[in-house]
């Protein structure tokens, strides 16, 4: 699976990780499409975040797909997680919210 690796301020390099396990009690398994980018992802690009450190994977707003569900994953949401759903990812918040895509 490819990541984007932030090596240090302004450098930014294409890397191999390894692929997901089978997800545990409270985790899915999801497909990243969409990484938002935030105040303080640019800050840390330009080196000016304090409490960022190097080398890291930067996101932490995503938009996914649930590939595979864990019962318990719901949870944490309005409504129930089932394969196929979309969802919008606020790492920085830990809030999740069930999105439904306009055709």
């Amino acid at each position: 699976m490819q990541a984007i690796l932030l090596e240090e301020p302004k450098h930014f390099k294409s890397i191999e990780i390894e692929e997901a396990s089978a997800p545990g009690p409270g985790e899915a398994l999801v497909a990243v499409h969409r990484v938002g980018i935030c105040g303080t992802d640019i800050s840390g690009y330009l080196g000016k975040f304090p409490f960022y450190s190097y080398p890291r994977i930067p996101g932490h707003e995503l938009g996914v797909e649930v590939l595979e569900e864990v019962a318990d994953v719901a949870e944490d949401l309005d409504d129930a997680v089932d394969v196929a759903d979309d969802l919008a990812l606020l790492g920085s918040t830990g809030k999740k919210k069930k999105v439904h895509n306009n055709p």
